[in-house]
């Protein structure tokens, strides 16, 4: 009785573990290369956006520029980002060409197939943007 319990239930977890996308696992390696995706500002006017990362370099110093844009426009910014990408783990400062807008942290994970998921906020801005990001490599 016991012995089909156990089976049952190995069954269940080897199913379950090969249905749907995998999430962020923190081990994963990131390559250089432009990630593309979605944010989302949960905290503001922002509302659905787009993200572009492009890195140039990976590992403990990360570097490369970038790309955000809410709301078809409503508020749109591009600039250069530095930070640490490496085993596993995402932390960038995201700073603006115009040093009067806004900076992002974006502090995430590496999940399978080349994404990036984890979180972002604004921290030097007079809006207080904050919310998921999901970006791929393209």
């Amino acid at each position: 009785m016991w012995a089909r319990r156990v089976t049952g239930f190995l069954l269940i977890v080897a199913i379950g573990g090969c249905s749907g996308r995998a999430g962020p696992t923190g081990v994963d390696v990131l390559r250089p290369g432009t990630y593309a995706g979605t944010m989302e500002d949960l905290q503001s006017i922002g509302g659905k956006g787009i993200a572009t990362l492009a890195f140039v370099s990976t590992g403990d110093v990360a570097t490369g520029s970038w790309l955000v844009d809410f709301s078809d426009g409503a508020y749109r910014n591009v600039g250069q980002f530095s930070g640490t990408a490496a085993r596993g783990h995402v932390d960038l400062t995201l700073r603006p060409a115009n040093s009067r807008d806004c900076v992002f942290v974006v502090r995430a994970l590496t999940a399978p197939d080349d994404r990036i998921s984890g979180t972002y906020r604004a921290t030097v801005c007079s809006l207080p943007f904050a919310g998921p990001i999901e970006l791929r490599l393209q």
